[in-house]
């Protein structure tokens, strides 16, 4: 009696599990036709510096999330935090939307090294990075990467998911997220 009522629990998880898969494989589908229609594959980086003083040596670098772009750090916050903190604001911008996750150079080592390119070159030092979710995710890679260097001086996360996501475990069933993932 209790080995069928086992039996039958088991087969009604295992079939609720895959009609879960299946609504995710689905929406994940209409993700990737969604976009590659009309899109072309192109890593673009940009930095921006805002209203830059030569009188502030200390920095702030703000780096955007998963499927978003600069135009999340509205100019009247930049323009504040640069007076309140009288420091430099440069925005990061990266390739973040689906499509940029087939292409191998966008890989989180490649928006990484970016970072540092831009960082070295200007010579930025007293860095404090403010990043919203996969931009803390890039930030922490930098810093990691970079510990003989101390030019940093803080790191404020915004919904980063620095313990992982769910949704990061489902990317394993698709064959390009082990670029992503591993890097």
């Amino acid at each position: 009696m209790i080995s069928e009522v086992k039996r039958s629990l088991s087969e009604h998880i295992s079939k609720k599990m895959q009609i879960l898969l299946k609504i995710i494989f689905a929406y994940m589908t209409l993700l990737i036709v969604i976009s590659f229609s009309g899109c072309t594959i192109k890593s673009t980086y940009h930095f921006r510096s805002n209203n830059l003083n030569a009188n502030y040596k200390k920095n702030i670098i703000l780096i955007h999330g998963l499927n978003s772009d600069t135009k999340i750090w509205d100019s009247k916050f930049i323009d504040k935090i640069s007076k309140q903190y009288k420091r430099n604001v440069y925005t990061f911008e990266y390739p973040t939307n689906l499509i940029d996750f087939f292409n191998e150079n966008d890989s989180y080592g490649n928006i990484v090294n970016q970072l540092k390119l831009f960082i070295d070159k200007n010579q930025l030092n007293n860095i404090i990075f403010i990043c919203h979710s996969q931009g803390g995710i890039i930030a922490q890679k930098y810093i990691l990467q970079n510990l003989n260097k101390i030019n940093t001086d803080k790191l404020i996360l915004l919904g980063t998911p620095s313990i992982g996501s769910v949704l990061a475990d489902y990317a394993n069933f698709f064959p390009f997220s082990s670029i992503h993932l591993s890097n």
